[in-house]
């Protein structure tokens, strides 16, 4: 229905918000009403349009309408259904009722809220006016009477007023390391998110935010922090994790892991365009250097994974090599571990996980990270599938007062007693193995736990590994009996091993510690030195120390490759997103049938330099 304009805007839609629109909102605006929960249809102009939505149990006022500018009325509905605290029950009630919530009108929406509606309409239209970078929504309760202002990310997917642009190769080197000073001497991080006041501001918000809202996490030593991330055309929940000493760095934390998850989920910082065989893409990487799985798993009934071949047609993504400074192809499937939700229809074919993905405030300072967890796992994995001894840490010889007194409190609280073992690999780049022992046998406990850090620093590695570690004791506190029998069944049938939670509850069984036995027979030694990088008192050059990094694992034989998975939504906050990539690393996957070592010479040389004649046939226990 369509209003007559008087003094006041062009007012489409009929009703109490109606009225009090157009009595209050400048005339030059469009304004579309929706008092049953959907909007009427919104007309082309070349003026700005405020839309004005009544759902529920709320009203929302915006975002305005502009010519040109993305975020729009679709933008709003996608974030408010993948913030949903139910998602799975409201799905089935949208399936089975389609025009419940859309055509009825709250009944608490009374002349009252009108009123305070007309007033935040003002206030919006001010905000629009202002030359702010944000794409403010006013929020009011109906329950009762409340008021707020959110902010609008806009969708880049979103089929209105979404546009991404093809991928291609010359944007790949926005991937070159830049500057990027670290914001204190011995930090890798370019700011602190725990002191920037618009960080949470942007992606936490209870009706539209990536993340809705944070956690208390677990039972844990630690105040750890979750963030649920709602995913595209799914119903599943990602958490982003915070593992801090405090609740407020934990919760900046969480935040952070999730809107990083956010970018791994699916290409939607770019239109994927690139498609063909690797005979015919000369810049395509090599899939055999990344890790195949084993030959029989691709004839098993239900294995999600095809066979790979030179001639097989693959969908495609630009990355960069930083060691040789140059554009590559890589699966898109590989680059984006959740395609599948948005792509279907993809093949995949290899299993891939969230393996070098990070955040940071900086290209080289996320590239950093994402390598550093590459780094991480592979010295994990090749100390697992080599079976060598690794060297144990003498954790009395720290230095500084933070990792004593967290592995002082996780004993302490657990009982357990944590042992740390070098696995740092042939480039020299820190890394440890974090174990702890139920040294008592207690019922109901599991007998070993463990989790894996990288640093340039090893005794900020086992920090990290501690607070990694803390949240996987309280999840396995009192396993009931038929947890601990299916992972008795583990122990005799690898097979069984389906999920990332099994692999712990594995090795949590006394029946398996023999396995481990080759942790314990290395030799002891003390903490090594921090990198001169560290030690200068200066805040740390994020460029340089990536930079010679790359050139370090090149000497080995290793090529840093790094695909840009940054979207509208990271630029928003300031952050960049990347997925990292060294062919020729051992990388983590989670279910032992998916486990990817076929074709990756490192862990056999090093299995044979161990003694065996093969890599551990047995399931992993990380994390």
């Amino acid at each position: 229905m369509t209003g007559t304009q008087l003094e006041g805007p062009t007012v489409i839609g009929a009703g109490i918000l109606a009225e009090a629109m157009r009595a209050t909102v400048p005339p030059e605006y469009t304004v579309v009403v929706g008092e049953a929960g959907e909007l009427p249809e919104i007309p082309e102009t070349d003026g700005p349009v405020l839309p004005v939505l009544a759902r529920r149990d709320r009203l929302f006022i915006g975002p305005v309408i502009r010519p040109g500018r993305p975020g729009c009325p679709d933008c709003l509905e996608s974030r408010l259904v993948l913030a949903r605290e139910f998602p799975e029950p409201m799905a089935e009630i949208d399936e089975r009722y389609p025009d419940l919530l859309r055509t009825w009108r709250p009944p608490a929406l009374t002349s009252a809220h009108a009123g305070v509606a007309a007033d935040l309409a003002v206030k919006l239209v001010e905000l629009d006016r202002s030359a702010e970078d944000v794409l403010p929504v006013m929020v009011v309760r109906l329950i009762g009477i409340g008021a707020r202002r959110a902010r609008l990310l806009p969708d880049p997917m979103c089929a209105t007023c979404g546009s991404l642009t093809d991928d291609n190769p010359e944007d790949t080197e926005t991937l070159r390391p830049t500057e990027s000073v670290a914001h204190s001497p011995g930090s890798l991080r370019t700011r602190s998110l725990v002191d920037d006041d618009s960080f949470l501001p942007t992606y936490v918000d209870r009706d539209m935010g990536l993340v809705r809202t944070l956690f208390k996490y677990g039972r844990g030593v630690f105040p750890n922090m979750s963030a649920p991330l709602g995913l595209r055309n799914s119903t599943d929940v990602e958490q982003g994790i915070g593992r801090t000493p405090s609740y407020r760095e934990s919760g900046a934390a969480a935040v952070a892991e999730a809107v990083e998850r956010w970018g791994g989920m699916s290409a939607s910082g770019h239109r994927s365009v690139v498609k063909g065989t690797f005979a015919d893409l000369p810049e395509a990487i090599d899939l055999r250097r990344l890790g195949l799985h084993d030959e029989h798993r691709y004839d098993e009934p239900g294995f999600p994974c095809r066979r790979w071949t030179e001639e097989s047609e693959v969908d495609w993504v630009w990355a960069r090599s930083l060691t040789k400074d140059a554009p590559v192809l890589v699966p898109e499937t590989y680059a984006y571990y959740r395609t599948r939700l948005v792509r279907p229809n993809l093949p995949r074919y290899l299993y891939e996980v969230s393996n070098g993905c990070a955040v940071g405030g900086s290209m080289p300072e996320a590239i950093l990270h994402g390598l550093m967890e590459v780094i991480e796992r592979d010295a994990f994995l090749m100390t697992w599938y080599s079976r060598r001894s690794p060297a144990k840490l003498d954790l009395s010889t720290a230095k500084t007062s933070t990792m004593p007194l967290l592995l002082e409190r996780i004993e302490r609280q657990t009982g357990y007693t944590v042992h740390a073992w070098d696995t740092t690999t042939e480039h020299g780049i820190p890394s440890v193995w974090i174990g702890v022992v139920d040294e008592g046998e207690r019922e109901g406990r599991a007998r070993f736990l463990c989790a894996s850090a990288s640093h340039f620093d090893m005794e900020s590695a086992v920090s990290a590994g501690l607070l990694e570690l803390a949240p996987i004791i309280a999840q396995h506190e009192d396993e009931d009996e038929e947890t601990q029998e299916y992972a008795r069944r583990m122990v005799e049938d690898s097979e069984l091993c389906t999920s990332m939670l099994h692999h712990s509850q594995l090795y949590g069984r006394p029946e398996a510690q023999d396995r481990l036995a080759f942790l314990y027979e290395g030799s002891e030694r003390g903490l090594s030195e921090p990198h001169p990088a560290l030690t200068t008192g200066e805040p740390t050059d994020l460029r340089a120390l990536l930079q010679s990094t790359v050139d370090l694992l090149a000497e080995h034989g290793l090529e840093v490759i790094v695909v840009d998975q940054t979207t509208p939504e990271h630029r928003a906050g300031g952050l960049s997103c990347v997925k990292v990539i060294v062919p020729g690393m051992l990388p983590m996957t989670f279910g032992h049938r998916f486990r990817r070592v076929r074709g990756l010479d490192r862990a056999y040389k090093a299995a044979a330099a161990a003694g065996y004649d093969d890599v551990n046939p047995d399931p992993h226990p990380f994390p």
